[in-house]
């Protein structure tokens, strides 16, 4: 897996939005997490080569947590994006 968050398919797609866009402090949250789930992609990566695959697959749902965030942090985005507000809500 491309392990670098501004090669992936969808980093560059982000990156093109965050562009296009007038201000990225909206897109900052989204940004953040999908920095966060390369971090740990990289830590679960390196973990697999080191032999600790049994601690790296205890992570996955570390990593599943990060996408359902990072997909609900798009979902409201793209809602407020359609009715015209700026503003992207944080997720704890």
């Amino acid at each position: 897996p491309q392990l670098h968050a501004q090669q992936c398919c969808f980093g560059t797609w982000l990156q093109s939005e965050v562009n296009a866009s007038d201000a990225v402090a909206p897109w900052e949250p989204i940004l953040q997490s999908h920095e966060r789930i390369h971090r740990l992609a990289e830590q679960l990566c390196d973990m697999k080569a080191r032999g600790e695959v049994e601690g790296a697959l205890q992570r996955i749902p570390e990593l599943r947590t990060l996408r359902d965030r990072l997909l609900a942090q798009l979902k409201v985005h793209m809602t407020h994006e359609s009715s015209g507000l700026t503003s992207v809500c944080t997720f704890a």
